[in-house]
């Protein structure tokens, strides 16, 4: 029987997984905070981790990300991030009070 993948085509895949794994890094690392999303002195950020979220179909989709509630920046206005990954949320934390609540 006759293979369906062929050598370069395993080593093209090899090269995007790499390409995109070494940008995810480099992207989380360099990124730099909204000031808009910078909380307020004593504030206290909460979040929660999601997998899931139901979709239009009636079924799930994958997400991966947190949810953050909604929280007074330094302005005084409310910002809510939304779904957001966990570089971003990393660097929210850096400067305030985060706290994990169950779903």
């Amino acid at each position: 029987m006759k293979s369906k993948m062929s050598i370069p085509g395993i080593i093209g895949s090899l090269v995007v997984l790499a390409g995109a794994f070494f940008y995810t890094r480099y992207k989380s690392e360099t990124y730099t905070l909204p000031a808009e999303w910078e909380a307020a002195e004593g504030q206290t950020v909460r979040y929660s981790y999601v997998h899931r979220l139901p979709d239009r179909k009636g079924g799930y989709k994958v997400v991966d990300c947190y949810t953050v509630q909604a929280f007074q920046n330094k302005a005084g206005v409310a910002v809510e991030p939304g779904c957001i990954k966990k570089y971003k949320l990393e660097a929210i934390c850096a400067s305030a009070n985060c706290e994990e609540v169950e779903r």
